[in-house]
């Protein structure tokens, strides 16, 4: 059985892997954009207790790597889905880490 911690990883890592596959829809879809963001809009509430998660954790090395990835794999999506208010702390988070 896995430990806390290792859960953790898990979900942070699927749903990082969801962020940025939205991201990439987003950033290919010419016609519209928004169009195919209903996946995103169903996982947006783990995909934000995944990054909370990574961000709350970083002292362990795999935390840390995550929580650097989640603003890289959503630089796209999050960047016109976000209020700065909202964004900045993802940003803060992947620099701490």
């Amino acid at each position: 059985m896995p430990t806390l911690i290792e859960a953790e990883i898990r979900h942070a890592r699927h749903y990082l892997m969801a962020l940025k596959a939205a991201d990439e829809r987003y950033s290919q879809s010419s016609e519209s954009p928004t169009r195919d963001l209903s996946t995103f809009d169903q996982e947006w509430p783990s995909i934000q207790k995944g990054q909370a998660s990574a961000a709350r954790r970083i002292e362990d090395d795999n935390m840390a790597s995550l929580c650097n990835l989640y603003f890289e794999a959503g630089i796209n999506l999050l960047g016109v889905l976000l209020h700065p208010k909202e964004y900045i702390p993802w940003l803060e988070s992947s620099l701490a880490a």
